[in-house]
């Protein structure tokens, strides 16, 4: 049901014969480098548009209940989204070899909600893929989150208050899971170092499944 590699095949597929430049190593260079685009484009766009629905969710709820109650229901009442960010921020940095040295869940400096601090280390090329892919983490991880909670509630036997709990984690998982401008700036300070294996990785895809 959420199998996305059907559907990932078609739209590269759909690429070769939009470019029209066959399926020599040419054409198969330019697909990728289109595919390439996509998939960096991707987490950016999808953390504005969930960035703009939690600007209007707070609208609304600032309209009928004012500032204050609406900036709980938004923030602190979705707290297990907010887990859930820093938790990814600190997993990719853990994973792609950054020194964690600070994680908060519950921030209690003005509007922020929480927080990780981290060191680079390595190579320079190697701490630009650790900015990179934890500024994104929380994109990638809240589409999973909402790809796994969306699969229990629609196969729970549960009962409903199951599916009560599963609903408020999804909306929780979605108010959070945008990119702030700092996750952001970092996510294009290093998005280099992760295009270059990536595009050759999608290059080798559409060489032998594709060509």
């Amino acid at each position: 049901m959420f199998n996305l590699y059907p559907q990932f095949l078609k739209f590269v597929v759909w690429l070769y014969d939009v470019v029209n430049c066959g399926r020599d190593f040419e054409g198969t260079a330019t697909v990728s480098g289109i595919v390439l685009v996509v998939l960096i484009l991707t987490p950016v766009i999808v953390g504005f548009i969930l960035n703009l629905l939690e600007r209007l969710e707070f609208k609304f709820f600032c309209y009928f209940f004012g500032y204050r109650v609406a900036f709980y229901i938004v923030n602190y009442a979705t707290i297990a989204g907010t887990i859930l960010h820093e938790l990814s921020h600190t997993l990719f940095a853990f994973i792609t070899g950054a020194k964690v040295t600070e994680v908060s869940f519950f921030d209690h400096d003005g509007e922020a909600l929480g927080h990780i601090a981290y060191r680079p280390q390595g190579p320079f090329f190697l701490q630009a893929i650790q900015h990179s892919l934890t500024a994104c983490a929380p994109v990638i991880m809240g589409f999973a989150g909402v790809v796994i909670t969306s699969y229990f509630f629609l196969t729970t036997t549960y009962g409903v208050w199951a599916q009560i709990l599963l609903i408020y984690l999804g909306i929780s998982i979605i108010n959070h899971s945008s990119m702030s401008s700092i996750d952001i700036k970092h996510y294009f300070q290093g998005i280099w170092a992760v295009s270059i294996p990536l595009f050759i990785a999608i290059f080798i895809f559409c060489r032998s499944t594709i060509s």
